[in-house]
């Protein structure tokens, strides 16, 4: 009985945050909040919309030439982005309210309200069984993302990728949900499936985790041969723009940023310790969810010979970064490297002490990441594949992993979660928490 009315009380708080959620989701549209330090109309939307006005005003093919330039025109840029100029494509062809700049924000926001709604079907997908109010609370998470709310308040290009990745996991659930269906349609499926997939890579470059995982997930399945030889086709024939891409820039991101950035010239030792330190950060509340015994996984990790050899791996590269790689010798000192970096900088004043604290917390971090995926070798990789490719950028920032890190973990990954009204809820003000940090810290 005790029991019940907890669970009524769970259950009638957790309906008051969904709606929480979508108010002040909606309340930071309205004020033109702006908690990642890139909002604002004279912030990162003033590239995006000077991009714009690149496609608008000139054909597609003179368009994405400009992309590739490698001087600029009249020491003005035409075309101020990392990423493909799919994004600005569409919205030529098929957003109406691209005339000022105030339609063509709203016209993104709406948009990026796609995302809980598919991050919730997706979910409802991955765990049938599951309460649908908890499911929607879970999905909700979302809204907290001080990333995702900034991209959506000022029409950045992040949400795009977002609103694919959940696209590209719904059709390829889709696709192995029935065995015996006529070739015709499952031909279709894989089309869409491998179409979808292959998006994320244009509106999101690091998001080709996820046409890789969608591939691999194709060809090691029981599904027919032919099927597996269309997949092979039919990504091939989606990469053949990106590849053009390649050619014209002489990089994988426009040719501008990418000497800015130093792309593929440069190797940064320390992003591997920043990256750690964000995902570790997302990657603490979704123990609960777990059920598993801290104490006992911490005895099996030290007895276990994989796990030192990885840790003595890590203990070099620590000695490697330390001496070889100052974490501040960067253009942009204070630019990036996530969550844990800002605190040091907020809490400590002097450089050797912020050093040490942030290398501590590298070590902190690893035993985090490495004790939460415990071995899983598909997620291993995966999360192998963000820790290294952050080795190649620069700058490092959170916006990479949020709220990209949590979808990852609740959709792509095969682990057993137990979702309930405690452990969401925890998640919650856990990242309800970050956002009021986040709006703290772009406020001062």
């Amino acid at each position: 009985m005790k029991s019940n009315k907890i669970n009524n009380l769970l259950k009638i708080l957790s309906i008051f945050l969904i709606f929480f959620s979508i108010f002040f989701y909606f309340y930071g549209f309205l004020v033109g909040e702006n908690s990642a330090g890139a909002g604002g109309l004279k912030g990162d939307f003033s590239n995006v919309w000077i991009t714009l006005q690149t496609f608008l005003k000139n054909d597609v093919l003179t368009s994405v030439k400009i992309s590739g330039e490698s001087v600029v025109q009249g020491q003005e840029r035409l075309y101020i982005s990392s990423r493909t100029p799919l994004i600005y494509i569409l919205n030529k062809f098929l957003n109406p309210f691209v005339e000022s700049k105030v339609s063509f924000i709203r016209s993104i926001f709406c948009f990026s309200l796609l995302a809980p709604i598919l991050f919730y079907y997706s979910l409802k997908i991955k765990f049938p069984k599951n309460n649908s109010i908890i499911l929607m609370l879970l999905a909700c998470t979302i809204l907290l993302s001080p990333y995702f709310r900034t991209s959506s308040y000022w029409a950045l290009e992040e949400n795009y990728g977002i609103v694919f990745l959940f696209v590209s996991y719904i059709l390829l659930e889709k696709f192995f949900e029935e065995k015996k269906i006529k070739s015709l349609v499952k031909f279709f499926k894989l089309f869409f499936l491998t179409f979808a997939s292959s998006l994320c890579v244009y509106f999101d470059q690091k998001l080709l985790v996820v046409a890789l995982f969608c591939f691999i997930k194709i060809i090691f399945s029981n599904e027919n041969k032919s099927l597996k030889f269309l997949s092979c086709f039919l990504y091939f024939i989606f990469s053949i723009p990106y590849l053009y891409l390649i050619f014209l820039w002489g990089n994988i991101i426009p040719t501008i940023d990418a000497s800015i950035r130093t792309t593929g010239n440069n190797f940064y030792l320390s992003h591997l310790g920043f990256s750690l330190t964000i995902i570790g950060f997302y990657l603490i509340p979704l123990f609960f969810f777990q059920n598993i015994d801290i104490k006992k996984l911490i005895k099996f990790y030290f007895k276990n010979n994989i796990n030192l050899l990885f840790l003595l791996i890590f203990v070099t590269y620590l000695f490697f970064s330390i001496f070889f790689d100052d974490y501040q010798s960067s253009k942009y000192p204070i630019l990036g490297k996530g969550v844990i970096y800002k605190l040091s900088l907020w809490l400590l004043s002097d450089i050797l002490m912020q050093k040490i604290f942030i290398y501590f917390n590298f070590i902190f971090f690893y035993f985090i990441v490495s004790l939460f995926l415990n071995q899983k070798i598909a997620e291993c990789l995966i999360i192998f594949y963000f820790l290294i490719s952050s080795i190649f950028i620069y700058p490092i920032l959170q916006e990479y992993y949020d709220p990209i890190i949590i979808i990852f973990v609740f959709i792509f990954f095969n682990l057993k979660f137990t979702i309930n009204y405690k452990n969401v809820l925890f998640l919650f003000f856990y990242l309800l928490l970050f956002l009021g940090f986040a709006r703290t810290y772009y406020s001062l």
